[in-house]
């Protein structure tokens, strides 16, 4: 092999590694683009339910996109009006357990969604945090987005508010030697 031939070997390598280096940045900016579309409904259904549930608070959402350790990362971040502007951070860190809880459930279920995966889930006692004004308007939304999407939710709750709020409930009755699940009359 002359040095004429491993200058142009060289050139070639490094003409390929350029090709590659574009190709790779187009394929990442695409797989960006989509994850931020596909987070982009996620966060509206987050935002929408914030807003409904706590109507009163103002709550802000949103879903950062980025990377960690070279993979796609998302933060959601939540923020509501302070005196002279507005505190966000992380719902877990800076909010109480109602925002978090809420936040959740909506999450599970566009994880639940997203994966193809049976439209059904168990709540025990998940809404504990609720006051009885929240786990009223938590039920009323949450019921009609069910509704819409075919969606089966179990709910276990002490909560008499939220069981209130429920279109079909149910109560356990005791007996002497056995309890049973029934229907309640009360039923919309």
């Amino acid at each position: 092999m002359t040095i004429a031939t491993s200058i142009i070997d060289e050139q070639d390598l490094s003409l390929e590694d350029e090709i590659l280096t574009e190709a790779i940045s187009v394929v990442a900016g695409l797989t960006d683009a989509e994850v931020r579309n596909g987070f982009s409904l996620v966060e509206n259904l987050l935002r929408e339910a914030m807003r409904v549930v706590f109507a009163d608070q103002q709550i802000g959402v949103e879903a950062r996109v980025g990377q960690e350790r070279g993979r796609i990362a998302v933060d959601v971040v939540t923020s509501v009006p302070c005196e002279g502007g507005r505190v966000e951070g992380q719902a877990s860190d800076l909010f109480g357990g109602s925002i978090t809880t809420i936040q959740a459930v909506f999450l599970r279920v566009a994880c639940i969604l997203r994966r193809g995966l049976r439209r059904f889930m168990v709540l025990d006692e998940t809404l504990a945090p609720l006051d009885e004004a929240y786990a009223r308007a938590f039920a009323s939304v949450f019921a009609d987005l069910c509704r819409r999407l075919n969606f089966d939710v179990l709910v276990i709750t002490h909560s008499h508010a939220l069981w209130e709020a429920s279109p079909r409930r149910y109560r356990v009755l005791r007996g002497a030697r056995s309890s049973r699940l029934v229907l309640d009359r009360g039923v919309r």
